[in-house]
């Protein structure tokens, strides 16, 4: 804030002081923010999807994407009177967690606890992350069936101490039913429904609360934002921003990112000109003629289908042969996500700088496959 130099004079030591003050008592440098009640909260800069609230005695107060209140209540405390009829109380150190999603295990790796993981969802050819592939290769992560029908006996008794899922429109509401029946415990991990890419990754902090590893995510969490504002720097010195269009055909409809989600952000970051910037997906779908007449003259294309799905050019244009027109396809700019895309929330800023190297530099990248 500007101030005038007799305004200055005016306010003296004494104002600049308590701003000071005031500052301090507000945002500590631990990652932690005093809330309304006194008592000291996780900081969150994008989400506002979850919470942790720190209690005495080391008792914390978690609250996840569905609204439910978790306790976390160390060996030796009790849980308060008042969170007694809590949705889940932890007592001790959780020491084992299954997965619901495979986004969920880029999220234990930021916070080194792939090692916790008991149980997964997803098979082991699926998984990039090599951690959790490798574990379910030696028998220490177990599959129990995928999301469809899971085995609840194989779960009940390998007995995880919790249970990562998600809800929403395309969530585990039935999986989450049969929990509560068999008295087993879940949180509700909802990171894809952010808009804000450093959102969705900032979930790692929710992840890192459960196994008193704020710190480290912290830590993480803010190296990976700087590095996605040096990103934005270099992008915005750019004065030529490519026209961009991200999109996938199936079933004779074109799939595609409202300009407010993370996808259009994440364009935006990395100086694209995001073609469906002013489009209303409602559904998330377009036809092919809408598509056409808004990306034909696009300088990018990223179809947003993994390269295992759509190995070849050819086989995206054979999903419409109307795709064979576009000037991406023609000038051979046409990419595809990764096979670790949607397991790579951690590296969210290396997703951007790939982006921003396919955008304006020399199109090497990690996360996304060129034809």
């Amino acid at each position: 804030m500007r101030m005038k130099n007799n305004l200055l004079k005016k306010l003296g030591i004494g104002m600049l002081a308590l701003m000071l003050t005031v500052s301090v008592i507000g945002c500590t440098d631990n990652g932690k923010v005093t809330g309304d009640n006194g008592n000291e909260m996780l900081k969150l800069d994008y989400s506002t999807a979850f919470s942790v609230e720190y209690l005495e005695d080391g008792i914390k107060k978690m609250t996840d994407a569905d609204g439910r209140t978790i306790m976390m209540v160390p060996d030796g405390e009790k849980v308060p009177d008042e969170y007694k009829d809590a949705d889940v109380i932890i007592d001790g150190e959780l020491d084992s967690v299954m997965l619901a999603s495979a986004t969920q295990g880029c999220m234990m790796r930021a916070v080194d606890a792939v090692d916790l993981i008991k149980a997964v969802t997803t098979k082991q050819e699926s998984w990039t992350i090599s951690e959790i592939a490798d574990a379910m290769k030696a028998g220490t992560i177990s599959f129990v069936g995928d999301n469809k029908a899971p085995d609840y006996e194989m779960i009940k008794s390998l007995n995880p101490g919790l249970v990562f899922v998600y809800s929403g429109d395309y969530g585990l509401q039935d999986i989450m039913a049969k929990f509560d029946e068999l008295g087993i415990k879940y949180a509700v991990c909802n990171e894809y429904t952010e808009d804000d890419p450093r959102g969705r990754m900032e979930w790692v902090k929710f992840y890192a609360a459960f196994f008193d590893k704020e710190d480290q995510a912290n830590t993480f969490f803010n190296q990976a934002v700087t590095n996605i504002e040096t990103t934005i720097k270099d992008a915005n010195e750019k004065t030529e921003k490519p026209k961009v269009a991200w999109a996938m055909v199936s079933s004779g409809k074109v799939y595609i990112a409202d300009n407010d989600s993370y996808v259009g952000k994440m364009i935006e970051m990395s100086g694209g000109d995001y073609v469906f910037k002013d489009m209303a997906a409602g559904s998330g779908s377009i036809t092919l003629e809408e598509f056409y007449a808004t990306a034909k003259d696009a300088d990018i294309l990223i179809y947003s289908s993994l390269e295992q799905y759509a190995p070849t050019l050819d086989a995206v244009v054979s999903q419409a042969p109307i795709l064979a027109n576009l000037k991406a396809v023609q000038d051979g700019q046409v990419w595809c996500l990764g096979k670790d895309f949607y397991q790579s929330i951690d590296k969210t800023d290396e997703v951007i700088s790939d982006l921003f190297a396919i955008f304006h530099g020399d199109g090497t990248t990690t996360h996304f496959k060129k034809y």
